[in-house]
């Protein structure tokens, strides 16, 4: 259809984007930023993953105030509400999928968590609310960074 003289052409209407707040614990200097944690796991050599039954195990991240040691099995997360922990359980542990670094903007990458950056490993996983999340279920500790 030919655009006649009284018709204007309207531009497409962009997508809208969704605005995501990472809930942070503390703020403090003593805690790694992701961007910290995303160049100190970049550095390892990763020993590799499994294959289970067709399942590809996966590398996450995951801050934790609790002391773990290398093979612990982690507990499920708490559902946060407005900042605050509940008594809710997730089906598994919060992390970090760092397998695409990229999608971590400036300002993402300074955020920070409460506790030590743990490399954990896990084979089944949900995407979850926060920038990067995931809810990995029965997550396992590789190593503290």
């Amino acid at each position: 259809m030919a655009v006649g003289e009284d018709e204007a052409i309207m531009p497409e209407e962009p997508e809208p984007v969704a605005i995501v707040e990472m809930p942070i614990a503390r703020l403090t200097e003593s805690y790694a930023t992701i961007g910290e944690a995303l160049e100190a796991v970049s550095k390892l050599e990763l020993p590799p993953l499994e294959i289970v039954w067709g399942e590809q195990e996966r590398y996450f991240l995951r801050w934790d105030e609790r002391d773990y040691e290398s093979g612990d099995l982690l507990p499920p997360s708490r559902v946060w509400i407005e900042g605050e922990p509940t008594e809710e359980l997730l089906r598994g542990t919060s992390a970090i999928d760092f397998s695409h670094p990229e999608r971590f903007n400036t300002l993402a990458r300074q955020l920070r968590y409460a506790g030590d950056v743990y490399l954990i490993k896990g084979f089944r996983y949900a995407d979850g609310e926060d920038i990067g999340e995931v809810i990995v279920d029965e997550a396992r500790v590789v190593r503290k960074l």
